[in-house]
């Protein structure tokens, strides 16, 4: 992610007209209490921060966004080891809990050289304050997709609350057009309602396309996200509608900031993170996730005699599945029609 401090400085001069060195040097100091405020509130298991003051995006976009970018780049390079990731040249991607969307960054990066035939992504960042969230989703779209990808992108925020009942069920097409799904460092601010949660999370997977990815990460220092994590993985596998691909038991990451992104601006060093009183710059990030693709389902070709499949499925067992929506015929049992069947009569 080359020069993401300087692309992140540069959108904060243009929004706040910053035109010196002089003027962005004090800015800096400016910020100092709300970057350390902002630190205080992430050291809480109940994490609750005002998002709406600017002055508290700019401190997380400096301080936080660049680690949470680099946070999103590593669950992928583990991911493309364990299944394919991408099959076509566009791809729609859905981000809950996003606020000013590193991920979209830190996915771009690494499907840019890994997929360079990838021609078209559509980001769509959902967040309980993603009005808010405006100012630094400009930065995002303006100042780092448009650096680190030549295609065409768009990225936009819808406000959604995790925490309600429902939540998803506006957005049931997106979901089912969007083919990667991405949970990160939110879980210890909806902790409070796991319950409804959990429900969301079933109607994500139901109305997920076949051979979709859900990657859910969160840092390994909140308990709080550990033990939610446990309860996704444990519902999520009971729903029976795909593979854990990468199961949270398989314990933390870590990645020191140093091997994922370029070295912190002197100006950022000497004016913000100074190193002093809960100014210290983050040189590593620990955390843990877990990743559950949607199983691609048996296809039948009626004048042969062969099935076929997508590589790295398997198909275990069909059953009755605990959520909702009602369980169409298909979803329980499989009917397979002799060769010499009426290619209309297929229930597929």
């Amino acid at each position: 992610m080359h020069r993401i401090y300087e692309n992140i400085l540069n959108g904060i001069c243009e929004i706040n007209q910053i035109s010196s060195y002089e003027s962005l040097k004090k800015y800096l100091k400016d910020l100092q209490p709300y970057a350390l405020s902002l630190w205080q509130s992430y050291r809480r298991e109940n994490v609750k921060v005002n998002y709406s003051d600017l002055n508290i995006q700019a401190a997380y976009l400096i301080r936080y966004y660049p680690l949470y970018a680099a946070m999103t780049l590593q669950v992928f390079k583990d991911l493309s080891q364990r299944t394919l990731l991408l099959s076509n040249n566009t791809l729609q991607v859905c981000l809950f809990g996003a606020g000013p969307a590193p991920e979209a960054v830190g996915l771009i990066n690494y499907l840019k050289n890994e997929f360079p035939h990838l021609i078209f992504a559509e980001f769509k960042a959902y967040d309980l304050a993603a009005d808010a969230w405006g100012y630094s989703r400009y930065i995002t779209k303006n100042y780092l997709l448009k650096e680190y990808f030549a295609g065409y992108f768009t990225l936009n925020g819808f406000s959604t609350d995790m925490r309600q009942i429902n939540a998803f069920k506006s957005i049931k097409y997106d979901i089912q057009s969007s083919m990667i799904f991405v949970i990160q460092n939110c879980l210890n601010e909806i902790d409070k309602e796991p319950n409804i949660f959990l429900e969301n999370i079933g109607f994500l997977v139901n109305e997920m396309p076949e051979g979709s990815i859900l990657a859910i990460a969160d840092q390994s220092n909140y308990n709080s996200t550990n033990i939610l994590l446990n309860r996704v993985e444990s519902y999520v596998r009971d729903i029976g509608q795909g593979d854990i691909i990468r199961s949270y038991t398989e314990g933390g990451i870590s990645f020191h900031s140093l091997k994922m992104l370029p070295e912190i601006p002197p100006v950022i060093r000497e004016c913000l993170l100074t190193g002093q009183n809960g100014l210290i710059p983050r040189s590593s990030v620990k955390f843990n996730y877990l990743a559950f693709q949607k199983r691609t389902f048996i296809s039948y070709q009626p004048y042969t005699e062969q099935l076929f499949m997508f590589p790295r499925t398997t198909i275990t067992e069909f059953r009755a599945l605990p959520y909702p929506p009602p369980l169409r015929e298909y979803d329980s049992y499989f009917t397979i029609p002799e060769p010499d069947s009426d290619p209309d009569d297929i229930p597929f």
